[in-house]
């Protein structure tokens, strides 16, 4: 645990003796009876009341006392009942908590703090900027010992990425740590750093105190004329086609093309429900439904349907595992769960705005009789925390079919393309009430059902199912599919 911020020892400091105006007599009988003994022995508690609470919060802080459990005790104290609000923001400070809004999201900060690592931001005169050039209100808020030191360093921007401008505050002082990193870097790092300030600066597009959204370009720069825009290294692209051409996988039943598969784990796919309907109902799980009309042993899951370079790719094929067990024994069905009810309609079009149960979340998590993940490798499922902002771009990749005839979405006789992918920058909608359904405008074309969905950053995190022509295309939250698995006992299927 870091030493906490001058700022936050501060904050502390001001709540106790001016705010809740709890005397340090008062605070020391409270360390006292919350198990701080060894602790208040060492303090001189003399002098004035700035003194003894300035002694005693150095003190614990040295001490690394400022945990989850000192704050939990200190909030019940009778001086602090009326500053919970109070209290919760020092926890933030004190980095006992997570901020409620940041920059970045934990993952993409930490790859920034290993480009400051990697580029010397700690050491000789690139810390110096740092030192020299980043606020001094910012600096009070980093945690640590100021020094140059990798750790101090990604303290600072630990700090500047819960800092968002307020009303009071208007500062954005991540900008100002990423206009230094970019100053003094070079190379890859350098990339990474104007790379984190254009998402920044589109982020707050219209904050002049950002400066004006830019990418470099051969030296030049040239202004980002879509906020929500999709721009990607070309070798990132390349290397997420690669992979969605490797895990995802045509599905048929009974000689007809039904819709899109996609690898979770080395045998396990992920698709619909209505895809497999005629196979899987009636596998334990859910109500008493008839058994399936099609036999297991007839559904193929089609990998390598794709084209490279103009080519149609060969083919390889895999079936359910054990399929021909039987009805009421299938090891091939870990979980699944049918769509709502007004989705299992011709056209439908269900009210956005009502929360829809985990048990009809339209998915059907099988595992089939090779390993094909084992060298193709699989997109994990796992709970995302990606919460389709409006127009974040949404990438989808399956295989639509054409309908020989008219039919429903139960029965058809379709035929099915090679992969299809669909990229959209400013597509999604949002989610319902309890994130169980997403929309998004990214095109699909019918009989994509099953395909997995991809945000801007390539995280696998939706099922689409369903779409209405001219409106909005639909899926499942990964997130939602994972916390049902988890509420059912079903995790320790995932690899």
């Amino acid at each position: 645990m870091r030493v906490p911020s001058p700022y936050a020892r501060t904050q502390l400091k001001t709540l106790l003796l001016d705010t809740a105006d709890m005397a340090p007599d008062a605070f020391r009988d409270f360390l006292r009876r919350s198990g701080y003994g060894a602790e208040v022995n060492r303090i001189n508690f003399g002098g004035t009341p700035d003194e003894a609470y300035t002694r005693a919060i150095d003190a614990l802080a040295g001490a690394g006392k400022f945990d989850a459990t000192f704050f939990d005790m200190l909030v019940v104290e009778p001086e602090l009942n009326a500053w919970s609000d109070r209290m919760d923001e020092l926890r933030i400070e004190f980095e006992v908590d997570p901020p409620r809004a940041v920059h970045f999201v934990q993952d993409r900060l930490d790859v920034i703090a290993a480009a400051a690592q990697r580029a010397g931001l700690h050491t000789g005169r690139h810390y110096a900027a740092m030192v020299r050039d980043t606020p001094h209100e910012l600096r009070l808020r980093t945690s640590g010992p100021q020094r140059p030191d990798p750790e101090w360093v990604g303290a600072l921007l630990a700090a500047a990425n819960r800092k968002m401008p307020t009303t009071d505050d208007p500062s954005v002082w991540m900008a100002d740590v990423l206009r230094i990193a970019v100053d003094n870097s070079t190379d890859e790092e350098h990339r990474a750093f104007v790379q984190a300030l254009a998402e920044l600066q589109v982020a707050h597009i219209d904050d002049p105190r950002v400066g004006e959204p830019l990418v470099a370009t051969g030296g030049q720069l040239e202004r980002i004329v879509m906020p929500d825009g999709f721009a990607v290294d070309a070798g990132t692209l390349e290397d997420w086609l690669g992979k969605v051409r490797a895990r995802t996988c045509l599905i048929r039943v009974g000689g007809d093309d039904k819709g899109t598969g996609v690898l979770v784990g080395p045998d396990l796919v992920l698709t619909n429900w209505h895809v497999l309907f005629p196979v899987i109902e009636g596998s334990p799980g859910i109500g008493d439904r008839p058994g399936g009309s099609i036999p297991p042993d007839t559904v193929r899951f089609v990998f390598d349907y794709t084209t490279v370079g103009g080519q149609e790719s060969a083919t390889v094929e895999s079936g359910l595992l054990e399929a021909e067990a039987g009805a009421g024994n299938d090891p091939w069905m870990v979980d699944w769960a049918p769509a709502a009810d007004d989705e299992m309609v011709e056209n439908p079009d269900p009210p956005f705005d009502e929360s829809i149960d985990d048990d009809r979340l339209d998915f059907a998590l099988v595992r089939i009789d090779q390993c094909r993940g084992d060298d193709r490798g699989y997109f994990p499922l796992v709970r995302t925390d990606f919460g389709f902002r409006e127009n974040a771009a949404i990438m989808i990749a399956g295989h639509p079919v054409a309908l020989e005839q008219p039919a429903s979405v139960f029965s058809s006789k379709r035929t099915a393309q090679r992969l299809v992918c669909s990229i959209e920058p400013r597509s999604s909608i949002g989610t319902n009430p309890n994130a169980t359904r997403a929309r998004y405008r990214t095109n699909t074309f019918p009989g994509s059902s099953g395909s997995p969905v991809f945000n801007d950053e390539f995280e696998f995190v939706a099922l689409h199912h369903f779409g209405r022509s001219g409106s909005y295309n639909q899926g499942i939250p990964l997130a939602a599919i994972h916390r049902r698995l988890e509420h059912r006992n079903k995790l320790d299927h995932l690899p």
